[in-house]
């Protein structure tokens, strides 16, 4: 990676948690272009679809005013602490699995990262989400995607599909949305396949040197899915947590991969450090490595 887009990427994450006045003296058209995009789209009550630029040079599709493609389109960065892990440990020509692959701002950081001799492989079962995967992401020759969800077992599962403007949230369980949001929205119930990691890399995909898995409370299914992977290779994972309410399913998680012999860590003030787990979490994301490595 070019120290130029390193400095671009802290760059922009310190404009991110700049003051509203510093943003605006700072990038005025783009951040009034993002505002009139936004407003627009709630306006109009449709998705509105543009092009944003990453801050490593590259282009994706993003939808208006989910708050995932607002971010990227005004920083070209989403989740600095997620980027920062993915930016640690792929290297070129490593192998990726993006579970639960959104609209691909992470698949796309992966393959950049990862190189022509690499591989991205993204998971996304919400079939609306998944059509602007494949418009970042499709026709790539190292990148193979599945409209699929991943789980503890083959079967078909339904999913709460919240639409385009929250499809961060979509889930196949109770999901991590406050309930306030939660009770003026409809979701649609879509039928899904699931998969399980094990299965998909006996079924002859190249093994995974990364896992990121962002789920909305799948996670620990996903995990017992892909048992194999963790006891015979043991890939850098990186887990979404976050225990909404009184609910502390994250703890869980985290004691099955310590079980498995994993470590975790976590992004705080600029850098990767040592995590001390916790009873409940708020949302974070979390780097596990094996102990053996």
């Amino acid at each position: 990676m070019a120290d130029e887009h390193l400095n671009r990427f802290q760059r922009n994450v310190e404009l991110f948690h700049a003051s509203p006045a510093q943003k605006l003296a700072r990038m005025p058209l783009r951040l009034l272009k993002t505002k009139f995009l936004e407003h627009a789209a709630r306006r109009l009550k449709r998705p509105v679809t543009v092009t944003a630029k990453t801050f490593w040079d590259g282009e994706m599709t993003v939808v208006f005013p989910e708050q995932v493609s607002v971010s990227i389109a005004r920083y070209g960065v989403f989740e600095e602490g997620l980027t920062s892990m993915l930016m640690q440990v792929l290297r070129p020509g490593m192998v990726f699995y993006d579970v639960g692959a959104h609209f691909g701002y992470f698949g796309l950081l992966a393959l950049w990262l990862v190189g022509e001799t690499g591989q991205v492989h993204s998971f996304e079962p919400t079939p609306s989400t998944f059509d602007v995967l494949t418009k970042n992401l499709g026709g790539k020759p190292n990148v193979r995607l599945n409209n699929a969800a991943v789980f503890r077992e083959e079967s078909t599962l339904s999913l709460s599909d919240y639409g385009l403007t929250f499809a961060a949230h979509n889930t196949l369980g109770a999901g991590k949305l406050d309930e306030q949001t939660k009770a003026t929205l409809t979701p649609k119930q879509v039928s899904v396949r699931a998969l399980t990691l094990d299965d998909y890399v006996r079924a002859g995909a190249a093994k995974p040197d990364f896992v990121k898995v962002d789920a909305e409370g799948a996670e620990l299914d996903i995990l017992k899915g892909a048992g194999s992977l963790l006891n015979e290779d043991g890939p850098a994972i990186s887990l979404e947590v976050g225990d909404p309410g009184a609910l502390g399913g994250s703890r869980d998680v985290l004691e099955y991969l310590t079980s498995k012999g994993y470590r975790p860590f976590e992004y705080r003030d600029g850098a990767i450090v040592p995590h001390q787990p916790k009873d409940r979490y708020e949302y974070d994301n979390l780097l596990f490595k094996p102990i053996k490595s």
